[in-house]
């Protein structure tokens, strides 16, 4: 959201996409370069009011997965993916311009001017981790983009004394198309010590194209390479949850897999609620994923602004 050139642009080989939501981007919503192959969707992908276009695929693209412009998928692509192509303004999904922020050392009730001296300005105090610089009056979100701050001259800053603000990118407890939704459903409440929520179970799963082809099982080239409609391994793990990395447990991909300690993920975006999730705990149902420890933040969402 909000970048100053494309939403997401990719280049890889055999990557799968799941549960994005991008708009308000300078350019396309998704972007697939030339190079790209083999790409797989999986899961829903939204995209509202980009600058120039809502998927732009390139020319030479093997095995595009989505259609240009339409986001239409195509190929490799999850049939049950859901396009959404959404008209709403994003900006109510967050908190946005704070009045004053006690942790920056450089602002005054939120806002200030560049400094001439940039080495001596405060870039990254903040109460939280989702709060940042942004141009002072600008919107939060345009559908130009708003490159985050002035200038677009590759840097973050304007001249001297351009004003700026902090801004929260958490999001508020509404009922935008960001907020406690997993792929186009609502989430049901998560109950410290219940089961966990529908959709969170061991067979709310992707499988990737990661791991590569399946050999000498009589279809494809048998060359290792995913590719086309050739049985591949795939990389399991759940929809709606983050791996705890750094824990001592699993292999700190950030993917929620097979005995690993994760934290529930019901919000689309980075902010995935707030609080301490070691307090809080849900009994995982198992199947293809099996043995996960379930956690979550106490609280999702900042009570909405009159």
């Amino acid at each position: 959201v909000n970048a100053g050139e494309h939403g997401i642009d990719l280049t890889s080989r055999a990557a799968t996409v799941s549960h994005l939501l991008t708009g308000a981007n300078a350019f396309a919503g998704v972007e697939i370069q030339n190079v790209a192959e083999w790409l797989r969707f999986a899961g829903i992908l939204s995209v509202i009011s980009n600058g120039a276009t809502t998927c732009d695929v390139g020319a030479a693209t093997t095995g595009p997965a989505l259609d240009e412009p339409s986001c239409t998928p195509t190929n490799l692509s999850d049939p049950q993916l859901a396009v959404r192509l959404l008209t709403q303004e994003l900006s109510p999904a967050f908190v946005g311009y704070v009045a004053d922020d006690p942790a920056n050392t450089s602002d005054t009730a939120g806002t200030t001017g560049v400094p001439a001296a940039e080495t001596v300005f405060d870039y990254a105090g903040a109460s939280n981790r989702y709060r940042g610089w942004l141009a002072n009056g600008a919107g939060l979100l345009l559908a130009s983009g708003n490159r985050n701050c002035p200038g677009n001259s590759g840097t973050c800053w304007g001249a001297p004394g351009t004003a700026m603000r902090i801004v929260d990118w958490s999001l508020v407890a509404n009922a935008s198309p960001l907020f406690n939704t997993t792929l186009d459903q609502p989430n049901e409440p998560f109950v410290s010590g219940g089961p966990c929520p529908v959709g969170l179970t061991g067979n709310d799963f992707i499988a990737d194209l990661r791991d590569g082809e399946l050999l000498f099982d009589s279809v494809g080239d048998d060359d290792g390479l995913c590719e086309g409609t050739e049985s591949c391994a795939g990389n399991k793990y759940l929809t709606a949850a983050i791996e705890i990395v750094d824990d001592y447990r699993g292999d700190d991909d950030g993917l929620c897999e097979t005995d690993e300690h994760c934290v529930y993920a019901p919000n689309f975006g980075a902010y995935q609620g707030h609080g301490d999730y070691r307090l809080t705990q849900c009994t995982f149902t198992n199947g293809v994923i099996s043995n996960v420890t379930m956690f979550a933040h106490p609280e999702n969402g900042y009570p909405v602004v009159p």
